[in-house]
This record gives C-alpha cells, sequence and structure tokens, in this order.
C-alpha cells in the first residue's frame, strides 16, 4: 500500500513539474517519498527472489538455489541503500541540481528579454522540494539602471512561478 502511496505522490510531481516518472525519481528533492518508494520496491523484489530460491530449493533438493537467491536479496538492499545514500545526501547537505534542472533553468533565463546569456548557474537544494538558484547574467547594454533593476525582479519571479520547488532566486548582473 505505502509503494502505491509513494509511486502516486511521484506521478503527481512528476506531473505538476512536466517529468517523467523516472526523472521525478531521479530528479525530485524530496528523499522521504523516494526512501520510501525505493524500500518498498526493493522490498516487493527480494520477496519475489527469495520465494523463487526456496521454490527451486523445494523443487530441486538444492540448498544452493535458496543460497544464490539470499545473496542476490543481500546484493538487492545494499544497491538500494548505497542509491538513496548518494542520492539523498546531495540533497540533505545542499548538493546541486542535475544537469537537465540546471540546464532548463538556464535556458529559462536566458530567454527572457533584455538578458543576453547567463554566464555562471548554481541550482543547490536546501531542503525538501526547496531550491535556491543563482544565476550570473550578461544583459543588453542599451538597458538603464531601473530597467536592469525591473528585468531582474521580473526574472526572478518568473523562475519562482514556474516552479514550486524554486523558493529563492538571485538573479545578478554582470557588469560591463
Amino acid at each position: 500500500a505505502s509503494l502505491i502511496q509513494a509511486r502516486g505522490q511521484l506521478r503527481k510531481e512528476a506531473r505538476a513539474l512536466e517529468r517523467t516518472f523516472r526523472e521525478q525519481l531521479n530528479l525530485g528533492s524530496d528523499p522521504v517519498v523516494r526512501a520510501v518508494f525505493a524500500e518498498d520496491a526493493a522490498a516487493l523484489v527480494g520477496n519475489l527472489i527469495a520465494f523463487a530460491g526456496i521454490a527451486l530449493h523445494q523443487t530441486t533438493g538444492s540448498a544452493i538455489l535458496d543460497g544464490i537467491a539470499a545473496i542476490l536479496v543481500g546484493l538487492l538492499l545494499g544497491f538500494v541503500a548505497f542509491q538513496l545514500a548518494k542520492r539523498n545526501g546531495d540533497i540533505l547537505i545542499g548538493g546541486q541540481a542535475a544537469a537537465v534542472l540546471r540546464r532548463k533553468i538556464g535556458i529559462m533565463i536566458s530567454a527572457q528579454p533584455g538578458i543576453m546569456a547567463v554566464s555562471e548557474l548554481v541550482v543547490t537544494f536546501i531542503g525538501p522540494r526547496q531550491a535556491w538558484v543563482v544565476a550570473r547574467v550578461a544583459i543588453d547594454a542599451s538597458l538603464n539602471g531601473s530597467s536592469v533593476e525591473k528585468l531582474v525582479r521580473a526574472t526572478e519571479n518568473f523562475l519562482r512561478s514556474k516552479s514550486p520547488v524554486i523558493v529563492r532566486v538571485d538573479i545578478v548582473p554582470r557588469g560591463r
């Protein structure tokens, strides 16, 4: 039941962020839902492997197949634990967002009228479903000070409106 609920939550988040289920599983910033889904999926697969090992043991009389199944379950659990630690560690300690997400945000920023290029972009997860975007941008040289300020604020507001995950945006115009 919890696997189905976690899957539903991941699908809902994926639709809201215009991602596939797999992308959301890999790129999502909520370590809890990812852990629940991965642990429950591993438990089901592990049960199937254990069942196959026991059935083969009963059918053939060889305990070797049951032992191999037990080793496979252990390897599965170890793999899931390693993947969760690797992915969730980045989120929990403020790691960079995936390259796909950074590229998408960079494209949205550079598409704003008056922004010529994005020279630096850092997208950091500061908590579950909370990203901080910092970008240094080249701006149109013909813009005056107040126009630059309006452009920066409009770009920051645009990014926050495009994703509920983006909670803070700092756009820094690059000097001429």
